[in-house]
């Protein structure tokens, strides 16, 4: 006798108690005031052997947990983005790029485009479609320069799109890949009433300036 095939997967909601709310922005932390970055790299080997909230030389007071490259000009980049906002939908990146799922940052609705992406134990890199578009690398090179470093060793790099009225809750990047790299936001389209903050402790976090272009 034949066997009877497996039954398909039933995909059924979270219960409501259980399920994550999407975090809104606090508007009070308008009020708080942004400072400008240092210039400067942290040392890998000495702040970024274990998690910032774990790390002694990093809870010390007055110790910067953002520091500066410098600037990059991001308008033709920025001019491109707010042109062709579709650029960040599933429907666009899984026709012309790669559609990677990213689960945190999909259920609170932020877009994304990737160009480069490795897994959390830093063994394979993956360069995605667009990362290796001509006209993609000439607008994303600039960043790769004020960081310091070629297209060849960067290990992750993607555009984000936060909606209006949300927020990032704060965290600490996790995976082995973090303590043997440097991240580096870049503000492309923002504007004042974008906070960005950093800090040891949650109850300590700063404001910092995130101009577009800084990073």
């Amino acid at each position: 006798a034949g066997r009877r095939p497996p039954a398909a997967p039933r995909l059924r909601p979270c219960a409501p108690e259980m399920a994550c709310a999407v975090p809104q922005a606090d508007a009070s932390l308008l009020a708080m005031e942004a400072v400008v970055a240092p210039p400067g790299a942290f040392d890998l080997a000495r702040d970024k052997s274990c998690p910032t909230c774990e790390n002694p030389n990093a809870v010390e007071e007055d110790a910067p947990q953002v520091l500066t490259r410098g600037f990059v000009d991001v308008s033709e980049l920025s001019a491109r983005l707010e042109a062709r906002p579709e650029l960040f939908s599933p429907e666009v990146q899984s026709k012309s790029n790669v559609l990677l799922t990213r689960p945190a940052h999909d259920a609170w609705g932020i877009g994304k485009i990737v160009f480069v992406y490795c897994d959390d134990f830093l063994q394979k890199v993956v360069e995605l479609p667009w990362f290796r578009d001509p006209e993609w690398r000439r607008l994303l090179e600039p960043a790769f320069a004020a960081a310091g470093t070629s297209p060849e060793r960067v290990v992750r790099c993607l555009l984000a799109a936060l909606p209006a009225g949300q927020a990032v809750p704060p965290h600490h990047d996790t995976g082995l890949w973090v303590r043997h790299t440097h991240r580096v936001h870049l503000p492309v389209s923002t504007g004042p009433d974008v906070v960005f903050r950093a800090g040891a402790r949650e109850a300590g976090m700063r404001r910092y300036l995130a101009g577009a272009g800084r990073p």
